[in-house]
């Protein structure tokens, strides 16, 4: 999740697999759908979709399954807020050394200390620091790397899970801190800081960065939001889809986060609106002209998507219109509480971004992105 660009260049196999027998709404008339119907425009109509719940019960449902409105308008404002701090994301490291940090906060976290998803909460820490030291050079943050690192994942164990307390905090801390060292020794690199006593002082320093938020919303909480949101639209009928699509988006999400700092223009959430859509394309839940904005041509938007992500093929949906236009792209848009043309032009966003990156860290790190 964390080096996107050392994995193989993979074309997504078919998530449907040879068939899909049936459409079933949970808790509505299920309507058997044959397959040859589920691959035309129109024409056979089910006996009945899934019945629409109402926005109170609807809530409801989101709340249980703790992706409410309430509190995705409240993360949406505190990434606002937050970004308002980090501002344009200017950087004088290299991308090679921001790369290390990234790479190094990947290294501790899958040794065991924190779960996959902090990594990207993790970027953001890291950015927001580099963006409050723009004075800072390759030289001079390979100094503080260890200190900064360290800092960063004390932050995210506040964020994950119970802080350590005592002598285990301190263990805690030795370990994170030998860790650190160990994965810059094996990338060649001499770790030169030493061990800071006084940390109190670096905690308040990064908590100033992110505006004393602890819980920043990263690009892997966005997807994970949108995803559940999109579950409960949908009864659960096309989780094995979403699911099938979740570690392709994550690939794109973690080449996303490589490419460049996090900043005010590319926030997490404008890119989990764009790589969630995209993500339902391959998915072959939704058609690629679907969320194509209305001021770009169908064949550059076509161009855009396969340049962006190297392949010769473009998927094709597998559902006909009046299901992926009545619940998908419907569902796609209540998750995301948004308007479909914000939705699109994200995507839009998004895929341009994608394919900048696929070059950029080509370029820079002599490798085939995942794509």
């Amino acid at each position: 999740f964390g080096t996107p660009p050392g994995q193989p260049s993979v074309e997504p196999m078919d998530p449907m697999g040879p068939e899909i027998a049936s459409f079933a709404g949970r808790g509505g008339t299920g309507a058997t759908v044959p397959v040859c119907d589920l691959r035309q425009d129109g024409g056979h109509q089910p006996s009945a979709l899934p019945p629409q719940p109402s926005s109170e019960d609807l809530e409801d449902k989101f709340e249980l399954a703790n992706v409410s409105t309430e509190l995705l308008l409240h993360q949406a404002v505190m990434e606002k807020e937050l970004f308002a701090l980090i501002g344009a994301g200017s950087r004088q490291i290299s991308f090679r050394v921001r790369q290390l940090a990234l790479d190094v906060i990947a290294d501790v976290v899958k040794s065991g200390v924190l779960s996959d998803a902090a990594w990207f909460q993790g970027s953001i820490l890291l950015d927001a620091w580099l963006s409050a030291h723009p004075t800072s050079t390759d030289s001079s943050f390979l100094v503080e790397m260890p200190t900064v690192i360290s800092t960063v994942m004390r932050m995210l164990n506040k964020a994950h899970s119970a802080p350590a307390q005592g002598d285990d905090a301190r263990m805690w801390r030795r370990q994170i801190e030998d860790e650190i060292q160990l994965v810059m020794w094996r990338r060649g690199y001499t770790p030169c800081g030493g061990r800071h006593q006084n940390l109190l002082a670096q905690d308040q320093l990064l908590l100033r960065c992110v505006g004393w938020r602890v819980n920043v919303p990263s690009l892997e909480s966005w997807l994970s939001m949108l995803e559940k949101r999109f579950s409960v639209l949908t009864s659960g009928v096309y989780d094995g889809q979403v699911a099938w699509a979740k570690a392709f988006v994550r690939r794109l999400a973690g080449l996303l986060v490589v490419w460049k700092p996090a900043c005010e223009q590319r926030r997490p959430l404008r890119f989990a609106w764009g790589l969630f859509g995209i993500g339902l394309v391959h998915a072959r839940l939704l058609p690629l002209e679907s969320l194509c904005p209305s001021h770009v041509d169908q064949d550059e938007w076509e161009q855009l998507f396969q340049e962006s992500h190297a392949m010769e093929n473009l998927p094709q949906c597998a559902l006909p219109r009046y299901l992926w236009q009545e619940i998908v792209l419907q569902s796609l848009t209540v998750s995301a509480h948004a308007t479909l043309e914000e939705v699109q032009q994200s995507c839009e966003f998004t895929l341009g971004c994608l394919r900048g990156a696929q070059g950029d860290v080509h370029r820079e790190l002599g490798l085939v992105t995942a794509a």
